[in-house]
Parts: structure tokens; sequence; C-alpha cells
């Protein structure tokens, strides 16, 4: 099966003490993406008032699933997630 590159933004909301709570199973939980390849590459974006992530995956559905037991997704500190198919014209991310 073919993979495509999606493009995440994470649009936080939630206390951060609450989030700082949370945030080492969070960095776990994307840790593990990016030692599996599907996530790319992520970071702070905004001055941390949100993220962007970049994934190779099978498709959208797919790759929600996987966002969905997200730390951050599950205690409710994520309040806006797009995901957008990515079809980049230059460059590469392997």
């Amino acid at each position: 099966m073919s993979m495509s590159l999606f493009a995440v933004q994470y649009f936080y909301e939630g206390s951060p003490q609450e989030m700082a709570e949370i945030r080492p199973v969070h960095v776990e939980f994307l840790r593990g993406l990016h030692e599996s390849g599907i996530l790319k590459v992520s970071g702070p974006a905004d001055g941390g008032i949100s993220a962007l992530l970049i994934f190779e995956a099978e498709s959208k559905d797919y790759l929600k699933d996987i966002l969905n037991q997200d730390p951050f997704w599950k205690s409710g500190f994520i309040k806006e997630r797009p995901i957008r198919e990515w079809n980049p014209a230059f460059g590469n991310i392997g």
C-alpha cells in the first residue's frame, strides 16, 4: 500500500500546569510514533500555543485513529486538530 504525507496542526487549550503534568506521557507517545517511522518531524509553533506534525501513513482515517490515542487529545488539551494530506513539491522528509 502506498503511503501519503499528512500535515497535522494541534491547537492547544487548557492550563499550562495541567498540560505540564501530562506532557511527559504525550512526548513518549510522539517519540514512539517517531521511532516507528510514522511521525517524521514535529515541534511547537506560534510560541507554543500550537504544534505542527508531519506524518507518513496509509490513510487519513488510519492516522486519525492513531492520533486519538495521544494523551493530550484524550485529556482534552487539543481543541482543534486539522489533518491535511500534503504533497510537497520540493525537498524531502526522510
